[in-house]
């Protein structure tokens, strides 16, 4: 990183600033399969902190990548350049209305923001399987969607209003009288800007009817053109574009969401079928008995919890060929004679099997292979139709142990291919595969090549593809005027480089049998005690696959260093994180290990942690980490 611009920060920053390498390396993975080693970690606490940083990034040509939960599946959440972490501190949450709308800082994460909203009888409209784990930023800047949510209640269409910074340093609060007025005054470039692209949308009737259309169904890749035709006032097309932008267009600082009603009644079942056909030909019969949720899930999804320990004996059994549906109704009896779970209890235990599919699918891969979990939709009466042809090049480009699942009433399915990336071949492999996914789905069904995780690293590339060059050339247009330094997230939604999706790809190399499942989904994040003091478990796995790699020695030296307190020294290891790790992944057993290997003290070192960090301690003690998230008092501004 420019030495003045290094200077600028840590006379501004302090110890909010690192440099160290642990904590750069730590933050070069998210749950993607993409690497990429930020110059510098930032931990800004304030909106003053963003807008000066925002100046010193255009003046010294230093690039910023937002993360907050890091549990993107599309490479939005890592960077060469400045990683601003915003995991710590900005978490706060007001409930205001009764319950009726929820005010909630980009570092909360969703379920909090849900157990806060519990006795209210609300929730929100976002409801990702990464709910535990993923911050409202996250959430908000990917769009995000989930099992119930389809189209309707995304952080799009639920968002009431939103507090933002853009590039300019200008702060805006959309909840303001005369907000507009302001952007017109502040930022009258970007402000044309919007107005210009409005203008051209709006009397070209093609692209019209096609953003119309392709928001009939799930759809996260580019930015959000439907903002255009659905307000007329640039401020508030604005606020609509930073949802699903992925940190490329301005701070989401906080915003205030619109909340749904959580059902009182809930009936869930699971049905299995003789084959993926089968279980495609029912999901009409499910949605017309008016099912909130229907989840699609192939013979390799169900065998993937089929042997884990904590799955119960009713939902073990496999069968090569087999399939599986999902099925839940809200405050509605299902029109079934079936015999229904409507404890909290049972349902939880079914959905944790369905929610945990990234995770245990991961698991399954082979060593040394990277996991690759992609999205798509389609109009939901094709569903059947893009199942086929997706299996069909399955076979043909032989990834034998790819695997389906996904929210079949929305259209939408998630594919999971294992890949070796250590080969030209195999990299063509799986370049030559993803042209053919394109290829059927923008051109054969018209649908959309990312549903809810985000354009990402790994599909900007194919943007131009799905929405023709009219529509990209006013995404730039929109990208250039916002943000024309361009010091926000560059190639992720919108690059020029074709082998964006084939570079900075991570290595996952062989370390420990008790760690090697491990995905680096970060569900296990929000429980363990040392997340916002240390290192959280999965950066504790992340530390030593980067230690088995080649680097330089003095930096092997000055992370090995590091990583005693920082990593092995420091955890708990209570195996709070093996409760929610949906592959049981004790990270504190293998901290154990590594301890008794080099005959460390664990009481020494554990006691040295209590005498430093005696309340985090005592929280962990009384549990009130765990249990916090239901019963803790609420945090406001």
């Amino acid at each position: 990183m420019n030495h003045n611009a290094t200077y600028a920060l840590r006379q501004q920053f302090g110890d909010k600033l690192s440099l160290r390498w642990i904590d750069r390396l730590a933050l070069s993975h998210d749950a993607s399969f993409y690497r990429l080693v930020p110059e510098a970690v930032l931990r800004p606490t304030t909106s003053a902190d963003i807008v000066y940083l925002f100046k010193i990034a255009k003046k010294y040509n230093q690039h910023l990548t937002f993360r907050a939960a890091g549990t993107s599946l599309s490479g939005q959440a890592v960077s060469d350049g400045i990683l601003v972490d915003i995991s710590r501190g900005w978490d706060f949450i007001e409930i205001l209305d009764d319950g009726a709308k929820v005010q909630c800082g980009p570092g909360i994460t969703g379920l909090r923001v849900n157990n806060r909203l519990h006795r209210f009888g609300k929730k929100i409209g976002p409801d990702p399987a990464s709910l535990q784990a993923a911050m409202i930023g996250g959430i908000v800047a990917n769009n995000a969607s989930g099992m119930c949510c389809g189209v309707k209640h995304n952080s799009y269409h639920t968002i009431d209003s939103m507090c933002f910074i853009l590039p300019s340093g200008n702060r805006y609060n959309t909840s303001n009288e005369n907000e507009d007025d302001r952007l017109s005054a502040l930022d009258a470039d970007v402000y044309a800007a919007l107005q210009s692209v409005r203008n051209a949308i709006r009397s070209n009737k093609d692209l019209s009817d096609k953003i119309l259309s392709k928001y009939q169904i799930k759809n996260t890749i580019g930015y959000s053109l439907n903002a255009f035709l659905d307000f007329d006032d640039p401020i508030d097309i604005l606020s609509r574009l930073l949802v699903g932008s992925e940190g490329t267009l301005g701070f989401v600082e906080s915003v205030v969401f619109n909340t749904i009603p959580d059902a009182r009644e809930k009936h869930t079942n699971l049905f299995v079928y003789s084959s993926l056909d089968e279980a495609c030909a029912a999901i009409e019969h499910w949605e017309s008995q008016g099912a909130a949720a229907i989840e699609l899930m192939d013979d390799a999804s169900i065998a993937s919890y089929a042997t884990l320990p904590r799955t119960p004996d009713r939902y073990r059994s496999w069968q090569p060929g087999i399939a599986a549906l999902l099925v839940e109704f809200h405050d509605l009896v299902p029109p079934s004679s079936e015999e229904w779970l409507t404890s909290e209890a049972d349902r939880q235990v079914l959905w944790s099997l369905r929610k945990g599919l990234m995770p245990t699918v991961g698991a399954r891969r082979q060593s040394g292979t990277t996991m690759i979990n992609e999205d798509i939709a389609v109009a939901p009466h094709r569903l059947r139709e893009l199942v086929a042809d997706v299996k069909s090049a399955f076979d043909r480009f032989e990834y034998k142990d790819a695997i389906i699942f996904g929210h079949a009433k929305d259209g939408n399915i998630h594919f999971v291919i294992s890949q070796d990336f250590s080969l030209p071949s195999e990299v063509r492999r799986y370049s030559d595969f993803m042209e053919a996914i394109a290829d059927i789905v923008v051109g054969k069904f018209n649908g959309s090549l990312k549903a809810e995780h985000g354009t990402g690293r790994n599909m900007a590339a194919f943007v131009p593809k799905e929405w023709g060059d009219i529509a990209v050339d006013l995404m730039w247009q929109i990208k250039k005027a916002i943000d024309p330094d361009n010091i926000l997230n560059p190639d992720v939604l919108l690059t020029l480089n074709t082998e964006l999706h084939l570079q900075n790809i991570k290595p996952v190399p062989s370390i420990d049998t008790k760690i090697d499942t491990c995905i680096e989904c970060g569900f296990c994040e929000w429980s363990c005690p040392t997340t916002d003091i240390t290192l959280t478990p999965r950066q504790r796995i992340v530390i030593e696959r980067e230690l088995s790699q080649s680097m330089g020695e003095d930096v092997r030296r000055e992370v090995e260093t590091d990583r005693q307190w920082m990593s092995i020294d420091s955890c708990a290891v209570d195996g709070v994180c093996s409760w929610n790790c949906p592959v049981g992944i004790n990270t504190g057993a293998w901290v154990k290990q590594v301890r008794a290997k080099h005959r460390s003290s664990e009481s020494k070192s554990f006691a040295q942690f209590a005498s430093n960090n005696w309340n985090r301690v005592d929280t962990l003690v009384r549990g009130a980490r765990t249990l916090g998230n239901v019963f803790a008092p609420e945090k406001t501004k």
